[in-house]
């Protein structure tokens, strides 16, 4: 379980379903992409063209960073594989989150 100051789902996405998953990272950098291709790191709000700096500065504070991606099911993947590029420039490992699949 994952405990923080602020609610790690304070960023209103539908996420997309999945029947197999695998739980979070001990400490991730949460990032989020909204129905409206607006980026969050953490809940802080950042421009595409500063992501990469933004996550070399968040990921200076971990150890073994990883990031827990949180892309609303609407955004396009276009976007999503702009975000998975960056982590894989940075070389930071990349989860994907989705809900559970009801069956």
């Amino acid at each position: 379980m994952i405990s923080t100051l602020a609610s790690p789902n304070a960023i209103k996405l539908l996420l997309p379903k999945a029947s197999t998953g695998q739980s979070s990272p001990t400490h991730p950098i949460k990032l989020s992409i909204d129905a409206a291709v607006h980026y969050y790191i953490e809940e802080h709000e950042v421009t595409l063209p500063d992501l990469k700096n933004q996550l070399i500065a968040e990921a200076s504070k971990h150890a073994s960073p990883s990031i827990v991606l949180r892309v609303d099911k609407s955004v396009k993947v276009e976007d999503l594989i702009a975000v998975v590029d960056i982590a894989n420039q940075l070389k930071i490992p990349l989860v994907v989150a989705t809900d559970k699949k009801s069956e």
